[in-house]
């Protein structure tokens, strides 16, 4: 999302007979990304974020209002309003009240004239695991797409913003069912790290199936105006605040994670290295307490005449080679050693179950390297935010006591 706000009245002027020519072309039915840009008003943000961080570890949901941009591939957002929705910290099922709601919301404010533009799309939030679809979301967004489009679908992480201090904010469109996207961006747990483990599963499987929006901001004169007066009268409040002690569940929630994504990881290593004895400290929700199994060590590894080779790519398939042209003298069923000159051939069998060793161990390394590199990326993620947070407090700290021992030495000097 752009950081710099616009400040324009002309966007906030309404011509119905205007909205009706874009709407009767139907842009979005020549092209899946007829979209490609979002402006959202500094109102309808300051509505959303509040919503959101009100509603805390739960899921909460509401209603954008707006319409189309002069150029028929910008969607602009000029208010929004919160539904009366029941929200877990998963998922936020929409019931025949708010549907209830929502309809006379909207007919109240075209009675009223304010904010009289259609309804848009929606938001909600994702509590501490980004912005993104998951496979409820995208159904919801594609069934809204095919009955009242223009539709966008918003998605707001409220404990990311609280935690960082910047608006955690994603804009997205579905495409077309059947419709194939060329060269779509893959979403994996490897490119996302900070996602929750509990939420690795559903990333990134309906990546095809949406595509992300330009997100800018735009303000009138009158709402840059109100601003200044805001930041004029609370900068101090700002600067006192701390935003590490209102994000400490947050850190404590990442670290939590981070430690229950390295157990995991040591469950997966030693069951590919021992997939014959089960060995893992096992997480239980019981009250929120840890329990580990006590399972017995794992046993050690097996000794063989010849070290077992951990070799992988070319190395490897050098050693097969060389292992299956070596002919080696065998002796003979009565014990005695064949005669000189003469040729004989093992059994293949000892070369394969060397091979099979060998690809196992290659692929028991490649494994163990994919989750080192999941761990460390989740660890630099983690460690940034907090060093971030940290930053922050102490050049707020610094500013906000300099300023006040200024103004006390010069109320003693007064």
């Amino acid at each position: 999302m752009s950081l710099y706000v616009e400040c324009s009245d002309a966007l906030y002027a309404h011509d119905p007979a205007e909205q009706g020519r874009l709407r009767a072309g139907r842009p979005w039915l020549q092209d899946a990304r007829c979209f490609t840009r979002v402006q959202v008003s500094s109102l309808a943000l300051m509505r959303m974020v509040t919503h959101c961080v009100a509603g805390g570890r739960e899921e909460v949901m509401g209603m954008l209002q707006g319409r189309l941009g002069g150029d028929a591939r910008t969607l602009v957002v000029t208010s929004a309003f919160a539904l009366p929705v029941q929200g877990t910290e998963t998922r936020v099922n929409a019931q025949a009240d708010a549907n209830e709601y929502m309809v006379q919301y909207v007919q109240e404010c075209e009675r009223q004239g304010v904010h009289s533009e259609h309804l848009i799309g929606w938001y909600h939030s994702h509590p501490g695991y980004g912005c993104w679809l998951s496979g409820i979301d995208v159904s919801t967004q594609e069934l809204n797409q095919r009955h009242q489009e223009p539709w966008l679908a918003i998605v707001i992480d409220p404990l990311r913003t609280m935690a960082s201090g910047c608006v955690e904010l994603g804009a997205f469109r579905t495409y077309p069912e059947g419709y194939t996207p060329s060269g779509a961006a893959e979403m994996s747990a490897e490119a996302a790290p900070s996602i929750p483990l509990q939420k690795q599963d559903d990333y990134g499987v309906h990546a095809h199936r949406y595509y992300a929006l330009e997100v800018s901001l735009f303000e009138s004169t009158a709402d840059a105006a109100w601003m200044r007066r805001l930041q004029r009268q609370y900068w101090a409040s700002t600067l006192a605040s701390s935003s590490m002690r209102l994000a400490r569940e947050y850190v404590a929630d990442q670290v939590g994670d981070l430690l229950v994504k390295t157990e995991s990881a040591e469950v997966a290593v030693r069951q590919e290295r021992f997939p014959a004895v089960a060995t893992a400290a096992s997480w239980r929700d019981r009250g929120g307490e840890r329990v580990s199994s006590s399972l017995p060590p794992p046993p050690p590894p097996p000794v063989s005449a010849e070290p077992e080779s951990s070799m992988m790519g070319e190395e490897e398939e050098e050693d097969e080679e060389e292992d299956e042209e070596t002919e080696w003298p065998a002796a003979s069923i009565s014990g005695r050693m064949p005669q000189a000159g003469a040729v004989t051939r093992t059994s293949p069998r000892p070369v394969q179950q060397r091979n099979a060793r060998r690809r196992r161990n290659a692929a028991f390394c490649r494994a163990s390297v994919t989750q080192l590199h999941r761990l460390a990326e989740d660890a630099e993620v983690a460690t940034a935010e907090y060093l971030q947070a940290t930053l922050t407090e102490a050049l707020k700290e610094a500013l906000f006591y300099g300023f006040a021992e200024e103004r006390a030495r010069a109320s003693q000097n007064a």
